[in-house]
């Protein structure tokens, strides 16, 4: 499955955004590397069944 973020910065903070299945997703972080992580994390909590299947 391919889920894709549109990532914004302003006022500071980078945050991303993605249309999923079922719900939307959404996170931020302060720096692009935050960022990253929590869109990792955000998305397996989004998937916890199927990533357990």
């Amino acid at each position: 499955m391919l889920v894709t973020f549109e990532v914004i910065y302003g006022d500071g903070w980078w945050s991303a955004s993605a249309h999923a299945p079922g719900n939307a997703i959404y996170t931020q972080g302060k720096s692009i590397g935050e960022l990253i992580d929590n869109i990792l994390e955000a998305t397996s909590l989004h998937y916890t069944e199927e990533l357990g299947a």
